[in-house]
């Protein structure tokens, strides 16, 4: 039983700390082995907790491996994969717990949290349903105009960024199911604001000091843009921050994790409330202190580095209290979305319930920052032969469930190349990367950036690819060389991946193949065999399918005249029709080459995207 009195907030450190063992273990950065790892349960935070039973954790690092290893197939990490089990932790686990293993304080607090949770939740509800009642009262009357529809969209806009980051996202995660919603739906969702509101520069400092210790201040000697966020999204924000290696080895102890405390919570419970700048007027002193060992490492008190080189690095860090938003909204989604098949079974096509898990796992994802960190170095060992596409670097040794600090790139927004319209050179060997990019991703690595945007990349001249190569405290370079092609580009933001299973992947292949074809019968075959609900007409979906692709390879096959996106747009309104429901992954994938021939189409109308993807259609997969 005295797993089952662990603290849920220590739970979450035991898996971060699981998790940067097996990529230090698997050859990355080798410090520590399994031995070393304490897990610490702090009193005071007792009282605070939920229990959880040794089984529970059992299932939840189970989980997290088997992702990693289904994800990634890194063989050093198979053989050295280490289970958690109740013989590796007891000799880990404190006293504390014997001290309360039989008090009756112990399952009152238990009972207080549940009954705190339960109230939250409910308050929760009584939000969620002032917001979207009205809209789902008003929407009968969208079908009598346009001008009341397209009133309806902007107040479902409103209503989704009100209620929150998780909302946010799910209308931005709906917007890619056009294979579920209409097309004018997921247009509009698609608008929704990626930039949200950023939180105060106090609960950051607070989070960096419990990712890195006391000494934090030391490492990251400066912060750009007067300690502002360069972007905020709906799950973090990022900094550019410069940080001096040398101080990694001074300062001992900065890859301690300071446990989540009961500090921690109030501290995040204030920033929720918006009241993290009034802490940070109060919190003064915590900037003093650490000038005798600035001067020690040769800094001065601007951070500026009179001995050593500085290293530019952007800092993400994540907003309070992201876990447990998403643990009650998905409690809520889930709920709703049973109840609604339950009332309208002419929606049980949609699988509702499923498509709550599905967006839950992508949440889940990208909430934890160590997950972006893989996919960082899955991207970048992928395209390491691939010159003019760059990723961030993580640096292993600062990344953390709720931090993750990797390479700054430099660069100009693709948004700018887009906007222009002149005929430069330059667009058009954007337009050819971009296509390959993808394609590469999709059909040659079967690991594609779910979240690709021209507000995603970076482009990186050869008058602007002056940046040399270093060396980290661990072994690898993690400055990006001088690159030798006139035209790079850079892909952030990697939290969101699509990838597919053997099934999918043949189905996806053979989709292109008959499009190039003009064959529409095997087109609607495929989609047919990848899809989760039974077709009440096939034969009429086949035929809708064979009508679409001959109507488009009828004309030219070049993006000038045939609009891919348009094309895909009819494909996903004659699945709606005859309730033909894709997988989330396959959907996502379609749509990373819808975005992507829309931006070829901007930078130059006569690639031609057939072309460009023929050979991968005849040497991949």
């Amino acid at each position: 039983m005295f797993v089952s009195e662990l603290c849920c907030c220590n739970v979450k450190r035991v898996v971060r700390t699981l998790t940067l063992e097996m990529h230090r273990l698997s050859g990355r950065s080798c410090v520590k082995s399994l031995e070393s790892v304490r897990f610490k349960v702090n009193p005071r935070d007792f009282f605070k907790s939920t229990w959880i039973s040794a089984r529970v954790m059992q299932f939840k690092y189970v989980a997290l491996n088997s992702t990693l290893l289904s994800t990634y197939g890194d063989e050093v990490l198979r053989k050295r994969t280490f289970s958690l089990s109740l013989e590796n932790t007891s000799g880990h686990i404190p006293a504390v717990t014997k001290n309360y293993k039989r008090g009756i304080f112990s399952y009152f607090a238990w009972a207080v949290w549940k009954i705190w949770d339960f109230c939250l939740i409910l308050l929760r509800v009584v939000q969620l349903t002032g917001v979207f009642i009205p809209l789902a009262i008003m929407y009968p009357f969208t079908l009598i105009s346009m001008r009341l529809k397209s009133l309806w969209y902007k107040l479902l806009l409103f209503g989704l960024e009100f209620s929150g980051p998780v909302f946010v996202k799910l209308g931005q995660w709906a917007s890619t199911r056009r294979d579920l919603f209409p097309e004018e739906l997921c247009s509009c969702l698609a608008k929704l604001q990626r930039k949200t509101r950023a939180h105060s520069w106090f609960y950051t400092k607070k989070s960096l000091e419990r990712a890195f210790g006391p000494y934090w201040k030391c490492i990251f000697v400066k912060f750009d843009n007067n300690k502002e966020p360069v972007g905020s999204g709906c799950c973090a924000q990022v900094y550019k921050a410069w940080i001096d290696p040398a101080a990694l080895t001074a300062c001992d102890g900065f890859n301690d994790c300071i446990e989540d405390s009961a500090d921690s919570v109030f501290i995040e419970g204030m920033e929720m409330f918006g009241f993290g700048r009034l802490l940070e007027m109060k919190d003064q002193k915590s900037d003093e202190g650490t000038e005798k060992l600035r001067m020690t490492l040769g800094l001065d008190k601007q951070g500026n580095s009179t001995k050593r080189e500085l290293i530019p690095v952007a800092v993400k860090v994540r907003h309070p209290r992201m876990e447990t938003l998403l643990r009650r909204d998905l409690c809520i989604m889930k709920t709703v979305a049973s109840a609604v098949t339950w009332i309208f079974p002419s929606l049980k096509w949609l699988s509702l319930v499923d498509c709550v898990e599905e967006f839950g796992q992508l949440m889940e994802a990208q909430v934890n920052l160590c997950v972006e960190a893989c996919n960082l170095e899955r991207f970048a060992a992928n395209f390491n032969n691939v010159k003019s596409v760059r990723f961030p670097k993580p640096l292993w040794h600062l990344v953390r469930q709720y931090v993750l600090v990797e390479t700054f790139e430099e660069g100009n927004p693709m948004q700018h190349y887009v906007t222009d319209r002149s005929s430069r050179p330059v667009n058009a060997r954007l337009a050819e990367l971009g296509i390959n990019t993808v394609l590469k991703m999709v059909f040659e690595d079967n690991f594609a950036h779910g979240d690709l945007h021209p507000g995603n990349i970076l482009v990186r001249e050869e008058e602007t690819s002056d940046m040399t190569q270093k060396k980290s405290w661990h072994t690898s370079p993690f400055l990006i060389s001088k690159s030798t092609c006139p035209v790079t580009i850079v892909i952030l933001d990697c939290g969101i991946i699509a990838s597919l299973d053997d099934h999918g992947k043949k189905c996806l292949k053979g989709v292109f193949k008959a499009v190039a074809n003009g064959d529409g019968q095997k087109v609607g075959e495929l989609f047919l065999n990848n899809s989760s609900h039974q077709c009440t007409d096939p034969e009429s979906f086949k035929y809708r399918m064979n009508e679409i692709v001959s109507s488009a390879l009828d004309r030219s096959v070049t993006l000038e005249q045939v609009e891919v996106s348009a094309i895909m747009t009819s494909l996903f309104s004659a699945m709606i029709e005859h309730k033909v429901k894709l997988d989330g992954s396959f959907s996502s994938i379609i749509l990373a080459i819808m975005v992507v021939e829309g931006l070829g189409r901007s930078l130059d109308p006569r690639i031609d995207i057939v072309q460009q993807a023929r050979p991968f259609l005849l040497t991949s997969l």
